[in-house]
């Protein structure tokens, strides 16, 4: 009998801490996958702002090199047209532009780049294939059409007369001229680089139709939305949402594109799918000899889960080839610091930028070109060491923040002449090589600010524009503005 009692004590024990154990478990497991997809949602929402900044700032360096042609009216007043210039004179104001539309357009990858007249000829290079999409003509009327914006008088436009592989841009130049200019959809890749820890997310461009007009799954380029994403975004302009099967984010571009992010709830949780399997396979068969052995796993499985996320928040926040900041991560905390000490110290705002790192993937390769990246963000580590945020902003591009606590503007100015200074030096040694085939060096803008209040918008814009103007101006310099 007292054997029977003890047995059946033994059952129910067991039994007992069997419940409890998967009671615990259970609700642990639910708390866990919450907690994940949340933390998930946030990465996959700064990579996806990160994206559409990437297009914009894309999409602006086409437009801006479209619309240095105005810089003369020798460019932007031509017409063919014109019964006032004889022959000769055609020919030197052709010639004219053609020579600044390949000094514009020599260093990008543009398949198009060239103007269009009304009388259908042209300048500069406008691609066979484009001309062959018109073998009766209206070239010039078919792209005139793709004109949207009345105030700037230009337009992105995709999918003309059946071409899927190119997204041409258009600005009108004088009322018988337009600019044209078109990038593989394919270059876009470059642009839309992610993380490892979402490889299982699809990224899509989309115009004002819902037409795909890029995709990480290369085959649905040209198609239209999924309907079941369509009507989950349905009155959405720019944010996440998530139901039972996907998690799907939605930003503005500049130009009335969209970058569309999407992602299972299964694949975000699958790692946590997995653990979950091990872990009531091990209280399982623990949990009737020693109520401790639960508890162990459950407290590795949570360890397991917070490392999962604290990987996915530093991957969020650093840029995965060079470990310096990214984009957004670096507009944070430099928004951050401004607000906290820019009325107390003297700072700068540093913008840098390879000059030809074109030539070195082309020349040397694509993966001296990543070496060249990762060693140029050491370089950069190395020459600030205090008091400083570097981050990556994308490609070549670079940005610095530096304080000057205790300085005086005339103090933190010399400094500042002195760092580039050695920095432009540092740069000579350490890429001798790369210089001598390809010509690579380095351009800077550097913002002095005294005390007082800035905004980052404000300092990025002054020293991104003295980058432009060093780069304008011959490359290979610094450029100070204050």
């Amino acid at each position: 009998m007292l054997h029977k009692i003890k047995l059946t004590m033994t059952i129910i024990f067991s039994l007992g801490i069997l419940m409890v154990a998967i009671v615990v478990t259970g609700l642990t497991l639910s708390s866990s996958n919450t907690t994940l997809r949340q933390q998930v949602s946030v990465l996959v929402s700064a990579n996806s702002k990160q994206l559409e900044l990437n297009i914009d700032s894309y999409i602006r360096e086409v437009q801006q090199k479209a619309a240095l042609l105005f810089s003369s009216e020798e460019y932007y007043g031509y017409d063919p047209l014109d019964t006032t210039l004889d022959d000769y004179k055609k020919l030197q104001r052709e010639k004219a532009i053609n020579e600044k539309i390949v000094d514009l357009g020599i260093m990008e990858n543009f398949s198009d780049f060239g103007i269009i007249y009304s009388d259908e000829s042209t300048i500069g290079w406008i691609s066979q294939v484009t001309k062959a999409m018109f073998p009766k003509g209206g070239m010039y009327e078919t792209f005139a059409k793709t004109i949207q914006n009345p105030q700037t008088s230009d337009g992105w436009s995709f999918g003309i007369n059946g071409n899927y592989d190119r997204l041409y841009y258009t600005k009108r130049l004088n009322p018988h001229a337009l600019v044209v200019a078109s990038i593989y959809n394919r270059e876009l890749e470059s642009v839309f680089e992610l993380p490892k820890a979402l490889n299982d997310m699809t990224v899509r461009l989309v115009n004002a139709d819902d037409q795909i007009l890029y995709s990480s799954r290369q085959r649905e380029v040209s198609t239209m939305l999924p309907e079941h994403i369509v009507s989950l975004l349905s009155g959405v302009e720019s944010g996440s949402v998530m139901d039972s099967e996907y998690l799907v984010t939605k930003d503005s571009c500049q130009n009335g594109w969209h970058v569309i992010c999407t992602i299972s709830v299964e694949s975000m949780t699958r790692e946590n799918s997995i653990a979950a399997q091990k872990t009531i396979l091990i209280v399982a068969c623990i949990c009737c000899v020693l109520i401790l052995g639960g508890i162990f796993v459950y407290t590795v499985f949570n360890r397991s889960v917070s490392g999962i996320v604290t990987d996915l928040n530093d991957k969020a926040s650093h840029d995965l080839m060079t470990g310096l900041l990214n984009k957004a991560s670096f507009e944070s905390f430099v928004t951050n610091e401004i607000a906290a000490v820019s009325e107390t110290q003297v700072s700068s705002f540093i913008m840098l930028d390879l000059d030809n790192f074109k030539k070195v993937n082309d020349q040397l390769g694509h993966s001296v070109g990543d070496e060249v990246i990762i060693r140029m963000a050491k370089l950069l580590q190395n020459a600030f060491t205090e008091n400083v945020l570097i981050g990556r902003m994308g490609g070549d591009e670079f940005a610095i923040y530096r304080n000057y606590p205790e300085l005086s503007f005339e103090e933190a100015n010399e400094m500042a002449h002195d760092e580039i200074h050695h920095l432009y030096n540092c740069f000579k040694r350490e890429f001798e090589k790369e210089r001598d085939i390809c010509q690579i060096s380095v351009s800077s803008g550097i913002y002095l600010m005294d005390k007082g209040k800035y905004h980052f918008e404000d300092v990025y814009k002054r020293a991104d524009s003295a980058l432009y103007e060093a780069k304008r101006s011959g490359k290979a310099r610094p450029n100070y503005v204050s």
